[in-house]
């Protein structure tokens, strides 16, 4: 957000400037939307991103599947929130990935919640709820390490 900001970047968001500069990676068309907890690290999101490919149908045959990221697509120095258009945009998109993984806090090792943390985030359950209106599919996907 700060380099944004400091490069007066602030109106763009990371994958609109990553598509701009020609990157293989970045796609106007997501071939699903990824509902994660955003407290996990930046791995844990991409093995659950690469564990999910099988399952994902794409735009385009030829590529990988392109995935929404909140991190990436959400314009970050803006106010670019809004439910009404995320539930428009996972219907438009067609697929909802939800990361499996449970999230192990530090403070609490001595009794452990082995869940899911997204369907404990509020946010995660109302785009699941958007997916079912919306009558997307929805996939739960796991990484290697929060399966075992």
């Amino acid at each position: 957000r700060k380099l944004l900001e400091a490069k007066g970047l602030d109106d763009f968001s990371v994958a609109e400037l990553l598509w701009a500069q020609g990157h293989p990676g970045v796609s106007l068309c997501a071939d699903a939307f990824l509902s994660h907890a955003q407290i996990e690290k930046v791995t844990l999101t991409l093995a659950v991103m690469a564990n999910a490919r099988g399952i994902v149908r794409r735009c385009w045959w030829w590529q990988p599947p392109t995935f929404f990221v909140d991190h990436f697509v959400l314009r970050q120095c803006q106010s670019d929130f809004s439910p009404k258009e995320v539930s428009h945009a996972i219907g438009q998109i067609g697929h909802l990935v939800i990361m499996l993984d449970p999230h192990v806090d530090e403070s609490h090792k001595d009794d452990p919640d082995f869940g899911p943390a997204t369907l404990k985030r509020l946010w995660c359950c109302f785009e699941m709820v958007c997916a079912t209106t919306e009558e997307a599919d929805i996939s739960g996907v796991f990484s290697m390490e929060g399966f075992l």
